[in-house]
């Protein structure tokens, strides 16, 4: 859907990508493949093993990160203060969740005992308890949410109570899952939070002011509404590949 919409953006306004001449020999392919080679070997390492049966997708994260690794000292790249960023990335990055995992429980556990989640499942019932229905009501709240939490927060806090709703009305967890993973990547460009977005800018180095790169992510999210919109309306797209695996 990304590509579609580039190309006739592009093909529409040829000035935002404008034709470059390159010509590159043997030599330079050849180059340019040793450079690239350790991407696609990593993600036939991981996808190949699940597709094939020999680990679950849990497995085949840590499989990845070892093969990462591997990879990384076969370049020679894998110095002691890369090792040292990474763990203080990777132990920053998992504490922030788990504080997010803690404040959610507790959250979780004060509306339980409120009878809020069960309050809201009677009044979306209430609606209509067409799975569709539902799943349209579900994802207006998580775009209201994606402007403002991070994703990890978002599911935390109503996975718990969406979730007896969508078991009741008979949803398949799968399709309902693909939803929602669009629907976070919405929130991860959609201002005024937009993380990614902020990401960009600050890879950027200021070069484009962050208000360019919103206005660029607008297109992005209505071509994702449109994938969103597909999603829902024909869930066979969501399903096939996983009905494929089974």
């Amino acid at each position: 859907m990304y590509m579609t919409m580039i190309m006739l953006r592009v093909k529409a306004n040829p000035s935002l990508a404008p034709r470059a001449e390159i010509t590159a020999t043997r030599a330079d392919t050849i180059a340019a493949l040793k450079q690239v080679w350790p991407l696609p070997a990593l993600i036939l390492g991981v996808l190949g093993g699940i597709f094939a049966g020999v680990m679950t997708p849990t497995e085949a994260g840590a499989v990845g990160a070892s093969l990462a690794m591997v990879l990384a000292a076969l370049r020679r790249r894998l110095t002691w203060t890369v090792v040292r960023t990474a763990v203080r990335d990777a132990a920053i990055g998992t504490s922030t969740v788990f504080i997010i995992a803690v404040g959610a429980t507790m959250f979780t556990s004060f509306m339980g005992l409120t009878g809020v989640p069960r309050a809201i499942a009677n009044a979306m019932l209430s609606v209509g308890d067409s799975p569709v229905v539902l799943i349209l009501m579900i994802a207006v709240v998580y775009i209201v949410l994606g402007m403002f939490i991070e994703s990890i927060g978002i599911m935390l806090l109503t996975l718990p109570i969406f979730f007896p709703l969508l078991q009741a009305a008979n949803v398949d967890m799968i399709w309902f899952g693909i939803i929602v993973i669009k629907l976070l990547e919405i929130g991860m460009i959609t201002p005024p939070v937009g993380l990614n977005c902020y990401v960009i800018g600050s890879a950027l180095r200021g070069t484009v002011p962050i208000s360019t790169v919103f206005r660029g992510a607008l297109w992005f999210i209505a071509t994702d509404m449109i994938t969103l919109t597909l999603l829902i309306s024909f869930p066979a797209i969501a399903l096939w590949l996983p009905n494929l695996l089974d």
